[in-house]
């Protein structure tokens, strides 16, 4: 099978005009520039590139419905949010994956890392994605020092601690107890808010008495005085199969040890913007070479699940950095992070792979593609007819 687009662009800088993908089996051998009068499927004057991996959602919560005017600060956001999971009700888990995952798929995602609650992994093992799905069991709440190690490998690809200031130390180091051999894949909220940046460093503050409100011992997370960063060091957490979420609130020092660590940030731009007012300084990450990916979030602090939406926020306030990198962020980045391996068009499965009606500009792929998406003008190469 030969499949013809006009544009064809890859993560890592490769743009063919009139090009073919040759197929084998579901997969792409080779890409090239097509030959006169060969017979192929012709998908148009458009752009074959990666379907795109979002390395931060819950899907769990694709029903709630962002509303800044509710919240006056992430506080109250945060408040909101623990009300809505006391009253959530069970049975309505599987449509709120089923809203996640299409709207996730009608912007061109191939793959999600999704955190899941514990109740959630026998209770949605059985479902049929539409989606690659990469599950990680979400570690919250006081008192919670052991978790079934059977359950996590036969269900789930990682933890996610949900973070230092929400889970103490002690209960990591228990759990991790239970890997005597090799942590497993790991990602966790960290530095996001002021309110965390105080309690860790103070053990004081309004987080303080959201746990407390909440039933937490504060004890159990001191000592007190070390920076988000410093305690996953200590912890022995920080490593290449981690995934840091958010980071906000980084000091130089922090940035250095995830360097020295090869630790993955993912940053979420969007809901960053809406709950915090704040970005994390991408162009300081870039220059370390700090291995980045990026993450929508849920639909409980965004209003859609466009990584695209995400790309296009970071160009327009970051204008000095290139569409190629982010773009990067969002499909080679991405899949390094949550154990793809190697993400290239060549040697792509085609499902993979989405066709985008787009006017490309040769002097600025990247960033024309990014802004010219849309939705309705988008394909799925593994699923059109003839395929």
């Amino acid at each position: 099978m030969i499949i013809r687009s006009k544009w064809i662009l890859d993560s890592n800088g490769t743009l063919l005009e009139n090009a073919v993908l040759d197929i084998e089996n579901g997969r792409v051998i080779q890409v090239r520039k097509a030959k006169c009068y060969e017979k192929s499927y012709d998908l148009g004057d458009g752009v074959v590139t990666l379907g795109l991996i979002n390395c931060h959602n819950h899907l769990w919560l694709s029903h709630v419905n962002y509303d800044p005017s509710s919240y006056n600060n992430f506080l109250d956001w945060t408040k909101f949010i623990i009300r809505y999971v006391d009253e959530y009700e069970k049975d309505r888990v599987l449509s709120a994956l089923e809203t996640g995952i299409a709207q996730s798929k009608a912007f061109g995602t191939y793959c999600i890392l999704d955190i899941q609650p514990l109740w959630m992994l026998e209770l949605c093992c059985e479902f049929k994605l539409d989606i690659k799905l990469v599950r990680y069991v979400e570690i919250l709440g006081k008192g919670l020092d052991e978790i079934d190690k059977a359950l996590i490998l036969n269900h789930t690809d990682g933890i996610c601690f949900h973070g230092p200031h929400t889970v103490a130390s002690d209960t990591m180091r228990k759990i991790l107890l239970g890997f005597p051999n090799k942590n497993p894949p790991i990602t966790i909220h960290i530095a996001e808010s002021e309110y965390e940046i105080e309690f860790l460093r103070t053990g004081k503050g309004p987080w303080k008495e959201l746990l407390i409100e909440r039933g937490f011992d504060i004890s159990r997370f001191a000592p007190f005085g070390r920076s988000p960063c410093e305690r996953l060091l200590d912890l022995g957490i920080l490593g290449p199969e981690t995934i840091l979420v958010h980071c906000l609130h980084l000091t130089q020092k922090e940035i250095q040890i995830l360097k020295q660590k090869g630790s993955f940030i993912c940053i979420c731009p969007r809901s960053n913007l809406n709950l915090h007012k704040r970005l994390p300084p991408l162009d300081e990450l870039l220059r370390y070479g700090i291995n980045l990916c990026l993450g929508t979030d849920s639909l409980a602090s965004v209003i859609d699940l466009s990584l695209w939406e995400d790309m296009k926020c970071l160009l327009e306030h970051f204008p000095q950095i290139e569409p190629k990198s982010i773009f990067q962020m969002a499909t080679e980045g991405g899949a390094q992070a949550v154990g793809l391996g190697h993400y290239s068009i060549e040697g792509a499965v085609i499902k993979s792979l989405i066709y985008v009606e787009s006017e490309l500009d040769v002097k600025d792929p990247y960033g024309s593609l990014i802004y010219s998406f849309d939705p309705k003008g988008m394909k799925w190469i593994g699923e059109l007819n003839g395929l």
